[in-house]
């Protein structure tokens, strides 16, 4: 039996005697999506199950939702949502996931748009090397997303973004459907989608950079790139490329022109033109920032080289990554008393005037934190090599310390 009313029916339930279902949070083409409550875990999580509005369509949408279900436990990676638990209820199946609870790339995007302001083009740093990390993971592993869009970029409570939604998601070997369904519906979101998607043909893993480069376009200008009031206008406006440069549409001043050029040229109409990988792309877009980014399978570092140049700062920084491991960790964020010990070395530095100034400082913990290096674990040997460059600083500034 088909339940068609999952939404009433389902919330205030206890499925597979563990997860209480507390509301809706999204009801959408796809799917029904549900945050619960799990006794086992005692956390929030999402369920999620996908809608069968017309039983003719119930193999083809179960098919696909067990397609989604797949690519998740396939694709294990730092940012990639992860999936806790699968199941059905009522014949239906459904898929349990973490809880991201802190918005998407949506939400800063429109309020931006509210606001009237654009960010900086370094903010992309915030969110972009991870997800893009996810993207280029997927893609190694012969995946296509075929869904980017903001919506699917999601942010924890340290503002860590994840890459989600696979229910649309093709492998390049084993899936043979396109992106029509039986139903001749296209799948997707059409103001992201490549044309090779929008007209139903073969696609690859630079349809998603196609994709991805209109996310970018849109969180650094707050304005689409191409415009139409139905799917076929989206199309034609693509096709004639009438996407105004990024850097003709922003005020911010620091966007290089060579990032503004690897944008467009993601976005071109033939995949042959647009950049060879998701990961050349990103390249060359932070290209001007010369900054280094390493992708494999996760983000290992990104460190502005202006920090590496002695003349502008007392700090060698790869004095301090050859003390810390590089090795992949889980992101846990500042302990509070890493917290402490930072403030103790601020009120040290501006009580002795060190040279090692506390904008350096902050600089450097914010890059070991966006490049995966904190960890619980190596807290303490992270704050004494702080304190011995600290203290050399000081040496160096006030010979006759002790």
């Amino acid at each position: 039996m088909i339940d068609y009313d999952i939404e009433n029916n389902w919330i205030g339930k206890r499925i597979a005697e563990r997860f209480d279902i507390i509301k809706s949070i999204s009801n959408g083409g796809m799917g029904m999506i549900f945050l619960a409550f799990d006794q086992n875990l005692q956390k929030r999580v999402v369920v999620k199950t996908p809608l069968i509005k017309d039983i003719k369509h119930k193999s083809e949408i179960t098919s696909r939702f067990q397609r989604e279900i797949y690519c998740l436990t396939n694709l294990e990676h730092a940012f990639i949502v992860p999936i806790l638990f699968t199941g059905y209820h009522e014949e239906h199946p459904y898929i349990v996931t973490r809880y991201i609870d802190n918005g998407n790339l949506r939400d800063r995007i429109n309020d931006g748009i509210v606001k009237h302001q654009t960010p900086a083009f370094e903010s992309l740093l915030d969110w972009l090397p991870k997800v893009g990390s996810a993207l280029i993971f997927m893609h190694h592993h012969n995946w296509i997303h075929r869904d980017i869009k903001p919506d699917n970029f999601l942010f924890d409570s340290c503002s860590i973004c994840y890459l989600t939604d696979f229910g649309i998601s093709k492998h390049l070997t084993i899936s043979p459907s396109n992106c029509l369904t039986s139903a001749n519906s296209l799948l997707g979101s059409p103001m992201y989608m490549a044309p090779e998607q929008h007209l139903g043909g073969k696609i690859c893993a630079k349809a998603d950079q196609f994709s991805l480069a209109v996310v970018i376009y849109e969180f650094l200008t707050n304005r689409l790139p191409f415009h139409g009031r139905t799917k076929s206008g989206v199309l034609l406006d693509i096709i004639r490329q009438n996407a105004i440069p990024v850097k003709s549409r922003v005020l911010d001043k620091s966007l290089p022109a060579s990032a503004s050029d690897a944008i467009m040229k993601a976005l071109s109409f033939d995949p042959d033109l647009r950049h060879e990988s998701v990961e050349v792309f990103l390249q060359e877009l932070f290209h001007d920032l010369r900054i280094k980014i390493e992708f494999n399978g996760f983000v290992k570092k990104f460190i502005p080289s202006t920090y590496l140049d002695t003349q502008n700062s007392n700090l060698n920084i790869e004095k301090i990554q050859r003390k810390i491991t590089t090795d992949k960790m889980e992101v846990s964020g500042f302990t509070k008393m890493l917290q402490d010990e930072i403030q103790k070395m601020l009120d040290q530095m501006n009580e002795d005037k060190s040279n090692f100034n506390p904008e350096t400082l902050t600089t450097i913990l914010k890059l070991f934190a966006e490049g995966e290096m904190f960890n619980k674990s190596k807290a303490r040997e992270i704050i004494n090599t702080l304190h011995s460059l600290i203290h050399v600083d000081m040496n160096k500034t006030n010979p006759g310390s002790v």
